[in-house]
């Protein structure tokens, strides 16, 4: 049985460089140039009872717009009858300190738990065993993360599916299996994806940071200079593009892909 459909809203104003990790996995992480309100499934970030959200911001001086004030809201909803499980908003949640505008400096950071008691699967990071590694990473990290590179970079279907197979059956595991995830329509998209052509950069193990989450848990990939960890641009089309910032953890005795 699938727990009920549960759902983030997002409201970011311009002005502000915003983090935010759930039960201490990095979630949302962004600076930019126009409002923006993401909004997506939220089942996979959620634990079973208490979870906890951490808020980051910095504010950017000549970034606010000149219309709209700067601020930043998280909403995480029930989907089945729209009830409000968590909803932060800054500068409000400054009002909850003694002293707002001592809090007002950057970073402005803010934590708060909320439960969720309705039956739901764990993520496949709380059964892995914490490990020790660096922002370096391991070999055994980059064969995971070079794994997914290297099947991207030969159009390699089979080995695409293979590196992303525990991110898959987690997706089914929180959602149920909807159509875009059957093994034919994957297979179907996935051929058509790699077989456009592709630039894809070169895998430099010593531009990628990983990040360790959850006393080791789960590793956050990411590049030294922010950007993308893994990323390709399509050679004709310049609105095409495939970028990952990999999450992994270790199952079955490996380092794989779960998100």
């Amino acid at each position: 049985m699938l727990p009920p459909a549960i759902y983030y809203l997002i409201r970011h104003e311009k002005g502000l460089v915003a983090k935010v990790d759930v039960n201490g996995v990095p979630f949302y992480r962004r600076v930019v140039d126009l409002c923006a309100t993401p909004s997506c499934p939220f089942n996979h970030m959620i634990v079973p009872g208490e979870n906890e959200v951490y808020i980051e911001l910095h504010e950017i001086e000549g970034l606010a717009s000149k219309w709209r004030p700067r601020d930043f809201a998280l909403e995480i909803r029930r989907e089945d009858d729209n009830s409000v499980l968590f909803l932060e908003a800054f500068p409000e949640f400054l009002d909850q300190y003694p002293d707002p505008e001592e809090k007002r400096k950057s970073p402005i950071t803010h934590v708060r738990k909320f439960n969720f008691d309705a039956p739901s699967p764990k993520p496949i990071w709380m059964d892995s065993q914490p490990e020790n590694f660096g922002p370096e990473g391991t070999a055994e990290l980059h064969r995971a993360v070079q794994e997914l590179h290297s099947a991207y970079q030969q159009a390699d279907v089979d080995g695409f599916m293979r590196a992303l197979e525990v991110k898959t059956a987690e997706h089914r595991k929180f959602y149920g299996l909807v159509p875009e995830m059957t093994e034919e329509y994957a297979r179907g998209h996935c051929t058509q994806m790699l077989r456009q052509p592709w630039e894809v950069d070169p895998y430099d193990p010593k531009e990628l940071v990983f990040e360790r989450h959850q006393q080791g848990r789960v590793a956050y990939v990411t590049r030294k200079n922010g950007d993308y960890a893994l990323q390709a641009r399509h050679k004709t089309n310049p609105n095409m593009a495939w970028k990952a910032n990999p999450y992994l953890t270790r199952t079955e005795g490996r380092w794989r892909v779960f998100w």
